[in-house]
């Protein structure tokens, strides 16, 4: 993509932009559903707890599990875009020295907008200027790789957690009396 024209990265550009909406969109979907498998579960087992014996206290353990992994799906929903330590953790997870600007985990590791930017230009603008229009779509790209890398951090999280639970409720539900 060295030395290409004006069109091709407009076109480069868009195209990343769309693929980061879709991620966010797909990533709010899988949140979604852990939030509402979370509900569920929750729903149905409400009745079924109380403390009387270690099986009971093993299965409202899981119950606890299922209302965290609950809790944290609904907390991805939260638009902040730009938290500290999620930054630090992408950086940690994304620490290579090739940075591929398509990729919103290496967009996310950058530090700031401006270091993005001069890899960008430096990359694919070698004797072109950026637009203004051009910069704008890309700090959007740079601000929705953090939404997409911490939804897809909560859904992670969610998931285990909701997993974690379901099995504690199905492996204790039968044994308790």
């Amino acid at each position: 993509m060295e030395n290409c024209n004006d069109i091709q990265l407009r076109e480069s550009i868009h195209k990343n932009f769309v693929n980061l909406q879709d991620i966010i969109k797909f990533a709010e979907t899988k949140n979604a559903a852990v939030l509402a498998s979370s509900g569920a579960v929750i729903t149905l087992v409400f009745d079924k707890i109380c403390f009387n014996n270690f099986v009971q206290i093993i299965f409202a353990s899981g119950y606890i599990l299922v209302v965290i992994a609950l809790i944290t799906a609904f907390w991805s929903f939260i638009p902040i875009t730009h938290p500290d330590k999620l930054k630090a953790k992408i950086r940690s997870l994304s620490n290579n020295a090739y940075k591929n600007l398509f990729l919103y985990s290496d967009i996310a590791s950058f530090d700031t907008f401006e270091r993005f930017e001069s890899e960008i230009k430096e990359k694919y603008y070698k004797s072109q200027e950026i637009s203004i229009l051009e910069k704008d779509v890309l700090n959007q790209i740079y601000t929705n790789a953090f939404i997409v890398c911490r939804k897809l951090y909560f859904f992670r999280l969610a998931l285990f957690v909701f997993l974690l639970g379901s099995f504690l409720i199905a492996l204790f539900g039968p044994l308790k009396k």
